[in-house]
């Protein structure tokens, strides 16, 4: 059974990777629907809202009708 500290580098080694194989997006902007889904969302921004996000449909924070519905 490897040591702590070897527990502790491969873990870290794990971290390291996974986070490079991401930082080359974080130069990148929101595409599509993402500015509308992300940025302008109320319900995103309280912790009051976590309900609705899960019970109505993805538009429905907005005046879009849309068929899209997740449960």
């Amino acid at each position: 059974m490897p040591s702590f500290e070897m527990r502790h580098l491969l873990v870290m080694i794990l971290v390291v990777i996974a986070a490079g194989l991401y930082v080359g997006s974080l130069a990148n902007g929101f595409v599509f629907d993402d500015a509308v889904q992300i940025l302008d969302n109320v319900w995103i921004r309280d912790l009051r809202h976590m309900p609705d996000s899960f019970t109505h449909q993805v538009w429905a924070f907005t005046d879009r009708d849309s068929n899209y519905y997740r449960r």
